[in-house]
C-alpha cells in the first residue's frame, strides 16, 4: 500500500512539473510572436492580465455606426449621440434586421433605383458607417457562417423605416456603396406601447422640445442653390435659430506616454517586457524591441508598432481573420488608456500582403480629425498621421500600428456657434461649389498640436476627392 502511494505521488508531481515546463515554454513562444501551441493554458494567463481583450467584444465595440440619424418625415432630423439610451436600442433592432437580411434569398429583396436623398427624408432610421464593411467581415461581426445568399455586397449605410395598418410591414434599405437593396421586413424593438422603436425614438425626441432648436434638415429638402454639388442626405441648417450651444474639449498626451514602466503595463501582458530592450533616445522616445518586434512611444503621444519580419507570405488570410488580430491589438492597449472617448472604425483597405483598417475617436458625440502639420524633424513622424489609428495585419498578426494616443475631457466653456450653412459655406476656405462634391459635413473636433484646452468645435466639410476643410464658426457674442 505504501509502494502504491508513492508511485501515485511520484506520478503527480512529475504530471505538475510537465503541465509548468509547458507554461512557461508558452510564454517564451508568445514573446516571439509564434503563437503558443496550446490555446487553454494561454488563454487563463491571458485572462488574468488585467486590461486584456476578449474577442468576442469586438462586434459590441468597434461594429458601431458612426452616427444615427432619426426622422420624423417632417424635415425634422436628429443626431442620436452613443451616450443616448435610444442609441443601443435602435443598433440592436438594426442588427436584427441586418442579420436576417444576409441570410435573405434573392427574391426578398429588389435594386431600388431611386436616389438615397429620397430614401434619407422619410421618417425612420439611418445608420451610417465611414468605412465599407464587405459582406465577409459583416458576417463576422453578426456571427454568421459563410453562405451563397444573394446578401449585398457590403454595407455603407441602412434605413429602417416603420410599417402601418394592420400588418406593420415596412422597408429596410441597404446602400453597398453603389447600389440600394430594398426588403420588406416587421420593424419590432418598440417600447411603453410603441410597435416598433422608429415610432419609440421619434415620440420620445419630439416630447422633449429643446429638441426641436437641435434638429437639422437633409440637404435633400432645402437644396437652396438648385444643382449643387452636395451630397442630397448631408445634415445642415437652414431653418429656425442659426446658433446652436457646443460645449469645448480639453486634449493632451497622457502622463503614462513618457515612463517606461507605464507603457510598458499598456503594452504588454504579464512579463512579456522581459524579452525585450528598453531605450530612450535624444530625443525622449521610448523604444521596446526584441528580434522580432518594435514599440516606439514618441514625447507627441504616438504609439508606433511594427513586425520586424514583415507579413509571411502573399496569403494574407480573410479580411475578417485580419480584422481580429487589429481588434485584439486595438482593443487591449485601449483597455488601459485613460476614457473620454470612443473608437470607431473609418476606414478598410485591401493591399497585396496585408489589409490596413483605421479607426477614429469620437468625443462629446462628434468626430475629432487630426491635422497636425510637420515643423521639424523631431515632430515628423506625427506629420503623417491622418486617422487616430491605423493597423496593418494580415490573418495571422499585426504587422504595424501607428497610434496618435490622447487623453480627452469635456472642456470648460460652452458656446452658442452659427451653423447656418449658408453662413458656413461663405466662410469655407476651400470649398468650390461649383466644382468640388462635398461628401459630408457636420460638426467637429480638430487636433492641431500635442495639447490643446478649451478647443473649439468646427465645421468640417468632407471632400469626395478627398480632404477636409475645417470652418471656425463664429462664436455668438457673450456666449
Amino acid at each position: 500500500m505504501y509502494r502504491i502511494n508513492k508511485e501515485r505521488l511520484k506520478t503527480c508531481i512529475l504530471l505538475v512539473l510537465l503541465a509548468t515546463s509547458l507554461v512557461q515554454v508558452g510564454i517564451l513562444w508568445d514573446y516571439q510572436n509564434h503563437g503558443f501551441p496550446i490555446n487553454f493554458f494561454m488563454s487563463v494567463i491571458k485572462g488574468a492580465a488585467s486590461g486584456s481583450y476578449d474577442a468576442d467584444m469586438a462586434s459590441e465595440e468597434f461594429f458601431k455606426p458612426f452616427r444615427i440619424v432619426v426622422s420624423d418625415g417632417g424635415k425634422s432630423h436628429w443626431l442620436i449621440d452613443r451616450r443616448n439610451e435610444l442609441h443601443g436600442e435602435l443598433w440592436n433592432e438594426a442588427k436584427t434586421c441586418l442579420k436576417a437580411i444576409m441570410a435573405s434569398p434573392r427574391k426578398n429583396f429588389e435594386i431600388y433605383n431611386g436616389d438615397w436623398g429620397d430614401v434619407a427624408i422619410r421618417k425612420g432610421a439611418v445608420f451610417e458607417f465611414k468605412a465599407r464593411i464587405k459582406s465577409g467581415l459583416l458576417k463576422w461581426f453578426l456571427e454568421m457562417a459563410d453562405s451563397t445568399a444573394d446578401e449585398p455586397a457590403g454595407l455603407c449605410k441602412m434605413k429602417l423605416i416603420p410599417g402601418y395598418g394592420n400588418e406593420n410591414v415596412g422597408q429596410v434599405y441597404v446602400l453597398d456603396g453603389n447600389t440600394i437593396y430594398r426588403y420588406d421586413a416587421k420593424i419590432g424593438g418598440g417600447k411603453n406601447g410603441s410597435e416598433n422603436v422608429v415610432d419609440y425614438a421619434v415620440a420620445k425626441l419630439k416630447q422633449d422640445k429643446r429638441n426641436e432648436i437641435n434638429a437639422y434638415n437633409v440637404f435633400r429638402e432645402v437644396n437652396p442653390w438648385g444643382k449643387i454639388n452636395i451630397s442630397q442626405d448631408a445634415l445642415c441648417v437652414m431653418g429656425g435659430t442659426k446658433y446652436r450651444q457646443f460645449r469645448s474639449i480639453n486634449y493632451c498626451v497622457p502622463e503614462k506616454a513618457s515612463s517606461f514602466d507605464q507603457m510598458a503595463g499598456v503594452i504588454f501582458r504579464g512579463n512579456e517586457k522581459d524579452s525585450y530592450n528598453l531605450y530612450r533616445d535624444a530625443n525622449d522616445t521610448i523604444a521596446f524591441i526584441n528580434p522580432d518586434n518594435m514599440y516606439r512611444i514618441h514625447g507627441n503621444g504616438l504609439l508606433e508598432y511594427k513586425y520586424m519580419a514583415g507579413p509571411a507570405s502573399a496569403d494574407k488570410g480573410a479580411v475578417s481573420a485580419a480584422f481580429d488580430k487589429a481588434a485584439r491589438f486595438v482593443g487591449r492597449i485601449a483597455g488601459h488608456l485613460p476614457p473620454g472617448a470612443d473608437i470607431y472604425i473609418s476606414g478598410i483597405t485591401e493591399e497585396k500582403d496585408f489589409y490596413r483598417f483605421s479607426f477614429d475617436y469620437i468625443v462629446e458625440g462628434f468626430p475629432v480629425y487630426f491635422n497636425i502639420k510637420p515643423s521639424g524633424k523631431e515632430r515628423e513622424p506625427a506629420a503623417a498621421v491622418m486617422y487616430a489609428i491605423t493597423v496593418e495585419a494580415d490573418g495571422k498578426r499585426v504587422l504595424g500600428c501607428r497610434w496618435m494616443i490622447k487623453r480627452f475631457e469635456q472642456g470648460g466653456s460652452m458656446g452658442s456657434y452659427n451653423v447656418n450653412l449658408v453662413d458656413i459655406l461663405d466662410l469655407s476656405a476651400k470649398y468650390d461649389k461649383n466644382k468640388d462634391f462635398v461628401k459630408d459635413m457636420g460638426v467637429a473636433y480638430v487636433v492641431e498640436a500635442d495639447d490643446g484646452r478649451d478647443v473649439e468645435p468646427v465645421w468640417a466639410i468632407e471632400l469626395a476627392e478627398g480632404g477636409l476643410d475645417f470652418v471656425r464658426m463664429s462664436r455668438q457674442r457673450g456666449n
